[in-house]
């Protein structure tokens, strides 16, 4: 986001006085990552430990930080201690929100003008591997334990007694499957694919990453189309108030705290009602469209986050498609995409079929891969022709020269759409034929 300066003149006013050059900009929200880098390519059975505290917009810069604790391993916590600092003609006050993603706990401990303090819990990241060593008898498969896993997702592969080829996800608790119940009426089992998952809901769970999905030779398998990545399930934990009392409260190395005692903190806590930018009046206004959870604000821009990483291009939420720029800024209003032009609400969800835009109408597809797209020329839609303008894709409406034969576009009769082409008439004196051309 590009920083803005207000710049103020010198003015002649019962005498001369120069009012200052700049005037300070207030910082709304902070915002720090303390999670793996997005450019960093995990790697199975590795562990990412006490990554850099890194600033998420502009306006302010993490000056210093320091990590307390000297395990690097799985499930040993440590915690950050943050120096946030205002750049030059920004500033914070008491209204200014302090957001940390990868944090399960954390604190404001000093708020001033220049400089925001804050302490954050968190655990190393590890990313788990795929299962291996798989065996298999009639009616099951094993498959080696994997260190932290809490469970397992199974892919089953078969085809009906139709014949058609079919995918049901499973879950075991162990490292076994049966998969008897896939051979009988009919069904013919082919195989599966497991891969490795941390699915308890604790304080731990966003720092564990699923292995990849894998068959019993070790072959990957891609049923999600995410390429073979790995994901963290990052939340984000905000904090409007200063801590009230020592860190200690907060400590990662503290049992966990009572209903009672998190009441207390001027934290909060791991919840999708405090996982990014917040509608005050509103909470459950979660984004753009209220389309879900994910959803953060920097200044006027919406960004959306998903398996802890911004959505950039085509994204779909719920059942609206937004466009996020190489940025992950969602964009709104005209936009031209690859060579076609698209038109985003305010809330930046995809329009499609008859929109009004600025006073003129457009019709924008609705089927299949073109969905969204700005039509042109002739369309017929509901036994009616329309003709959209070839560069601009505006509606006509009233006599038109195309292709040098004269058509007309309905301008006021009630009994057909507005812009439908006028056929087996008469308009102005001329003879309309079936084709809809003058005669």
């Amino acid at each position: 986001m590009m920083k803005k300066r207000i710049i103020l003149v010198t003015a002649l006013l019962s005498g001369i006085f120069a009012l200052p050059a700049f005037a300070e900009q207030l910082v709304g929200r902070v915002q720090v990552d303390i999670s793996p880098n997005e450019d960093l390519e995990l790697e199975a059975g590795a562990t990412y430990s006490k990554p850099d505290a890194r600033a998420m917009d502009s306006g302010y810069e993490v000056s210093n930080f320091s990590v307390d604790g000297k395990y690097n391993t799985p499930k040993k916590p440590y915690t950050y201690t943050i120096t946030v600092k205002a750049d030059e003609g920004q500033f914070f006050d008491s209204s200014t929100v302090v957001e940390v993603r990868g944090a399960y706990e954390m604190a404001v401990t000093e708020k001033g003008k220049n400089t925001i303090k804050i302490k954050a819990n968190a655990y190393p990241y590890y990313v788990l591997k795929e299962p291996t060593n798989f065996s298999s008898d009639e009616k099951s498969y094993t498959w080696e334990k994997v260190n932290y896993a809490t469970g397992y997702d199974v892919l089953v592969f078969y085809n009906t007694a139709n014949g058609d080829e079919k995918i049901v996800k499973k879950h075991s608790n162990s490292p076994k499957f049966n998969f008897s119940s896939y051979t009988q009426s009919g069904k013919e089992f082919d195989h599966i694919a497991v891969r490795a998952v941390y699915d308890k809901r604790d304080d731990m769970a966003q720092y564990f990453a699923d292995s990849l999905y894998v068959d019993s030779s070790g072959s990957v398998e891609d049923p999600d189309g995410d390429s073979g990545e790995y994901f963290f399930n990052l939340i984000t934990l905000k904090a409007t108030g200063i801590s009230k009392g020592s860190f200690k409260e907060y400590s990662a190395k503290k049992k966990k705290k009572t209903k009672a005692e998190r009441e207390k903190d001027n934290k909060k806590r791991a919840s999708e009602k405090y996982n990014g930018q917040q509608n005050q009046e509103n909470p459950d206004a979660n984004g753009p469209g209220e389309a879900a959870s994910g959803w953060r604000q920097n200044g006027a821009d919406w960004y959306y986050e998903a398996n802890g990483r911004l959505a950039k291009g085509w994204t779909k939420v719920k059942d609206y498609w937004f466009y996020f720029d190489e940025q992950g800024k969602m964009l709104s209003g005209w936009q031209k995409i690859g060579e076609h032009w698209y038109y985003m609400n305010g809330d930046g969800v995809m329009l499609s079929g008859w929109q009004e835009v600025g006073g003129k109408w457009y019709y924008f597809d609705t089927e299949g891969g073109a969905a969204g797209q700005m039509a042109t020329s002739w369309r017929q839609l509901n036994d009616r022709w329309y003709y959209l303008d070839i560069q601009n894709g505006e509606m006509k409406t009233g006599w038109e020269n195309i292709g040098e034969k004269w058509y007309f576009f309905n301008v006021s009769d009630a009994d057909i759409p507005v812009g439908a082409m006028e056929q087996n008439t008469v308009k102005d004196g001329f003879s309309i034929g079936a084709d809809g051309v003058r005669q």
